[in-house]
């Protein structure tokens, strides 16, 4: 009998209606305006250095924005995470074309960042007159500690 029925099951799946399927783009999801809503990399080529910078930073922010809303379960728009990410990398990308067109290797390029960023602290910290101090190494302790040690053992 299980036979039977597996072969009544075979026969029939073949047999099942077929599946409508939309069109591409027709749907009534939100992706639609999503995708319209990515600029093309003409446009993002045309600005400036310091454009770049502002919006690789305020897409950095609303990505963070909507992490947030999604970690306290307040609602948000999920194509909107991919579509900022998108953007920013996008914006990366034109960015590094730019240093690649100066002849700036990878290595230095992430130096230079590197070393912006630390100036960039060092100054809100200088405003703010906040002064940082290396704290001592331990060789120069230990050696103030022989040192005393010995002024004390010849006395």
């Amino acid at each position: 009998m299980r036979g039977q029925v597996g072969m009544a099951l075979g026969r029939n799946v073949g047999c099942a209606r077929p599946v409508r399927r939309a069109a591409p783009f027709t749907t009534g999801r939100r992706t639609v305006a999503a995708r319209a809503a990515t600029t093309d990399m003409g446009a993002l080529r045309k600005l400036s250095d310091a454009q770049l910078d502002a919006q690789v930073k305020e897409s950095k922010t609303e990505i963070i924005k909507l992490e947030m809303k999604k970690a306290s379960r307040q609602e948000f728009k999920p194509h909107e995470i991919k579509v900022h990410k998108k953007k920013v990398a996008q914006l990366l990308t034109v960015k590094r074309e730019r240093e690649i067109e100066q002849g700036v290797s990878k290595r230095e390029s992430r130096r230079a960042e590197k070393n912006a960023a630390l100036d960039k602290y060092k100054k809100q910290l200088q405003q703010a007159n906040i002064v940082i101090q290396r704290p001592k190494s331990t060789k120069l302790r230990w050696q103030k500690r022989e040192a005393a040690r010995a002024a004390a053992s010849e006395k």
